[in-house]
């Protein structure tokens, strides 16, 4: 009864990870060549979706203090690093490096680029004239990243 009841179990998670769409995920190659780290695939429709989707391998993310850390080995997709509610013009030191591949990191609210950032970036950026809810998102095809967000 119980090899039966795993094997429903593995069938079960199966049917749902094909469905979910899981079964498509892949990293994006950078077809644009090493030292060119401009995004080649991903489209702005993909930068700005509500719903982005990204692959990592061997990635770590620390946040303390309204300070985030992240490195990723492989990342490919876009993904929302870290949110922030802000309701005044508030400053951020970004440091952000792309070591391989191809990326972007920006801020992002409401289907919007509020303030581009670009790799490599490393000093204060000043968020003005924008109130509610932002995301410092990022894009990427197999790069590998590393990137320090603190809000000062």
């Amino acid at each position: 009864m119980k090899t039966l009841k795993k094997y429903l179990f593995g069938f079960i998670m199966m049917i749902l990870l094909v469905s979910c769409g899981f079964n498509n995920l892949s990293h994006i190659e950078d077809i644009n060549g090493e030292e060119n780290t401009t995004l080649n695939t991903l489209t702005n429709d993909d930068l700005l979706s509500n719903t982005p989707h990204a692959l990592f391998n061997m990635s770590v993310r620390n946040s303390v203090n309204n300070k985030t850390k992240f490195s990723c080995d492989k990342f490919s997709g876009v993904s929302d690093l870290v949110e922030y509610t802000i309701t005044k013009e508030t400053t951020f030191k970004v440091n952000a490096k792309i070591l391989k591949g191809n990326g972007d990191i920006f801020v992002y609210q409401k289907q919007k680029r509020v303030q581009d950032i670009n790799f490599p970036y490393d000093g204060n950026i000043i968020i003005n004239n924008v109130t509610g809810k932002i995301s410092f998102r990022i894009a990427g095809e197999s790069a590998k990243l590393e990137i320090t967000i603190e809000k000062i």
